[in-house]
């Protein structure tokens, strides 16, 4: 039975149980990996479900279910002015696309994808819209036209035959996305096509179909899409890499692929990837305005929400379209948006037809070294096509901007150049930090194209020190030892604290220092920085190098799930602290507490507990920072004596 939960702006109450149809692989595309255990749905907030799958090569990949609501959580309405979109100006650190604004129907991911692929209607691929509203032409709003319509709750939502089709809508005169698969939002039940025994429709226009959104057959109840991303590292998942791990026939990501293709054109990059303020190294904010200099709006996910990322303003502001209303909105890169934080990204960008005239396109764009040890050097190789159908001349590369001097510009086989359409060229750019943090510049390529004479590219890195941490993620009771700095940690102990929380020093070495974690930031999916510091040797910080780890039970079907009452179960896995936490099974929305007789950090033992009669019932685990909820568990009938 689901908790009552009380929608609030910046905190949500977790449910303790979540229905979501269990996750089914396309066996025909394990050409690479397969999936090897399937963790437990974890609902982390009324809106935003996540998944872990394991594969055998040991990648981890996050399925998150978003079913962002139609209408704002309350107590968001300071959070959500309206704001004014600065005029673009890269030099000044603004700029901003001119992208539709949608309301909410069928779904909040399918809607901002509608909104991007307006966009794209609008700048230069007008097969994206060919109904007749607007002269054919995406326009920026719902057209009158298009009315409204009531679902049986009854709800009312605008038509956007972009965002799902409908019979009668557009001058259709078929059932379409509506009528196929909408009940009602959040309704679980199969699809009115599965239990009426129809034909569905045949996909084509509206991309919500193509991502799988509402469609009971993939999993997604009314109003949700799925999206998967990496969970073992800041690595983007690639639409190739959905395809060898079998995920892409239900993937949100992939789906806005399909479309793409569908309606005649190109995709050029197609990825999903987590940002950095969850991973070190993930899509950063450079990235993200480098996406909307190159003209690309950008599908930005948050914990139980999709949005439209459609400008930015140093030094860290994101102006987006909620699905909410027809206005725009600002969040902070790597905060949170109507209380649900940033979480990942997804990127789908087209190939541009080839030009009339001389162009230029530079790959990669932006690029981000990563971390890099100061005294080392990082070198990547840049290349310079002509994408247009004359020739190109490469006037003159620089490195601009405050810490330029970081950068540094080898191997220039192109300025001075001429390249004739789809001939190219390549330079080197090297990355040598000198001090802490975050570093960036702006490698600029200027050239005689007419329309666009100078390209930018973001360049991004981040200087550290020479610290290997034995371990990146933990809980309460974790042991970490932080091996090796530039003159190393001095002979006096100092303090190492994780996320501004001070940690119990072990031992203190020159050489290396070991914590035990008494004191852990919330586990928010953070990637929280690590701070040691002494009298001896100053502060050093290591950024985001640590992750607070909720319990991860090891679920064995047909082993530890079933127990007769007063049987010992052993269920083993990570992360459960070395603090005995709490185990309990649910009833009617009552917490049946299980005896706890071993408690550790990989392993927990407890006994079934009595005055539960057989049958399934949600298991819990919990310790001092949170818990995982709703594993199955089966209490077996007695045993015949």
């Amino acid at each position: 039975m689901k908790k009552l939960v009380v929608g609030l702006c910046f905190s949500f109450i977790l449910y303790t149980t979540v229905i979501i149809p269990a996750l089914t692989f396309d066996a025909q595309s394990f050409t690479v990996k397969s999936p090897l255990t399937q963790g437990p749905v974890q609902q982390v907030n009324k809106y935003f479900s996540t998944q872990k799958i394991t594969f055998n090569d040991g990648t981890i990949l996050e399925r998150s279910i978003i079913n962002g609501p139609p209408v704002p959580p309350p107590g968001c309405e300071l959070e959500r002015s309206m704001v004014a979109l600065p005029e673009p100006n890269q030099v000044m650190g603004a700029n901003r696309l001119t992208v539709p604004a949608f309301r909410w129907v069928f779904g909040c991911s399918a809607a901002s994808a509608a909104m991007i692929a307006g966009y794209y209607d609008r700048s230069g691929f007008p097969n994206m819209y060919t109904g007749p509203a607007n002269g054919g032409l995406m326009p920026l709003t719902e057209d009158a036209s298009w009315g409204r319509w009531k679902d049986s709750e009854p709800a009312t939502y605008p038509n956007n035959p972009l965002i799902a089709s409908h019979n009668g809508l557009d001058g259709r005169i078929t059932r379409g996305s509506i009528d196929d698969y909408w009940l009602s939002y959040l309704n679980e039940l199969a699809d009115p096509y599965i239990t009426r025994r129809w034909t569905q429709h045949t996909w084509g226009d509206a991309i919500g179909d193509y991502m799988k959104t509402s469609q009971s057959a993939y999993g997604n109840v009314d109003g949700s899409t799925t999206f998967y991303s990496n969970n073992s590292s800041a690595s983007p998942v690639t639409c190739d890499d959905m395809v060898s791990s079998g995920i892409h026939n239900d993937d949100g990501t992939y789906g806005r692929k399909l479309f793409y293709e569908a309606r005649g054109y190109t995709v050029s990059e197609c990825y999903a990837q987590k940002t950095d303020n969850v991973f070190s190294g993930g899509f950063s904010f450079a990235q993200y305005k480098a996406e909307i200099g190159a003209g690309h709006p950008v599908l930005l996910n948050l914990e139980g929400h999709s949005v439209v990322g459609v400008g930015y303003a140093d030094p860290n502001t994101v102006y987006i379209h909620d699905t909410w209303d027809s206005s725009d909105h600002s969040m902070t890169w790597g905060g949170s948006y109507a209380g649900m934080p940033l979480v990942s990204v997804s990127i789908v960008n087209l190939q541009k037809p080839m030009s009339d005239m001389p162009e230029i396109s530079v790959s990669p764009n932006p690029y981000s070294f990563g971390n890099v040890k100061i005294s080392d050097t990082t070198v990547q190789t840049f290349t310079i096509s002509s994408i247009g159908t004359g020739d190109v001349t490469i006037v003159n590369i620089a490195i601009d901007g405050v810490q330029a001097s970081e950068f540094s510009l080898n191997d220039d086989n192109c300025t001075g150049q001429t390249l004739a359409p789809s001939e190219i060229c390549t330079l080197t750019v090297a990355f040598a930090p000198s001090a802490l943090g975050a570093q960036s510049a702006v490698l600029e390529i200027f050239s005689d194209q007419p329309i666009s004479p100078t390209v930018q590219i973001n360049l991004s890195g981040i200087g550290v020190f020479e610290v290997t941490p034995s371990l990146f993620e933990g809980t309460l009771g974790t042991e970490i030892t932080y091996v090796g700095a530039p003159s190393g940690f001095g002979n006096k102990k100092g303090k190492v604290l994780i996320g501004g929380l001070n940690q119990k020093v072990e031992s203190w070495l020159n050489t290396s220092v070991k914590v035990i974690l008494t004191k852990v930031p919330p586990a928010a999916g953070v990637a929280y920085d690590v701070m040691i510091t002494s009298k001896e040797i100053g502060s050093m910080n290591i950024p985001k190098s640590f992750r607070v780890k909720l319990p991860e039970p090891v679920i064995v079907p047909g082993v530890n799930d079933h127990g007769s009452v007063e049987e010992p179960i052993t269920i083993n896995g990570n992360f459960f602290g070395t603090k005995k936490g709490k185990v309990y099974l649910e009833y009617l929305g009552k917490n049946k507490s299980c005896k706890v007789t071993d408690w550790s950090m990989t392993s927990i033992t407890f006994l079934v507990p009595k005055k539960l009669a057989q049958g399934n019932y949600p298991l819990n685990i919990t310790n001092k920072i949170g818990g995982i909820y709703g594993v199955g568990f089966t209490i077996d009938p007695p045993s015949p004596l």
